[in-house]
């Protein structure tokens, strides 16, 4: 995958159609899209989480509480893990 000049990730999209498909592996659940949407291609760096908490916060003055370092494994090119959706 190409990389940016400081090594992280291009951030690239691709277009999830709406649908229908069965989910899961014991369990299936059936889930429907039901519009087309688009999701990022790579996965979310612990730089790119900051810059979302750094705009949420100057649009929310400052009032969000996400945690702008919430990862284990620290490294702004690593992936940010410990969030939710």
């Amino acid at each position: 995958k190409e990389r940016n000049a400081d090594g992280s990730p291009i951030i690239d999209f691709v277009k999830v159609p709406g649908g229908k498909f069965r989910m899961g592996d014991a369990e299936k659940v059936s889930v429907t899209i039901t519009k087309p949407f688009e999701m990022m291609s790579t996965q979310t760096t612990q730089k790119i989480w900051k810059g979302v908490i750094d705009l949420a916060n100057a649009h929310l003055s400052g009032k969000s509480s996400l945690n702008t370092a919430p990862s284990n494994f620290k490294g702004e090119l690593n992936p940010v893990e410990q969030v939710s959706h």
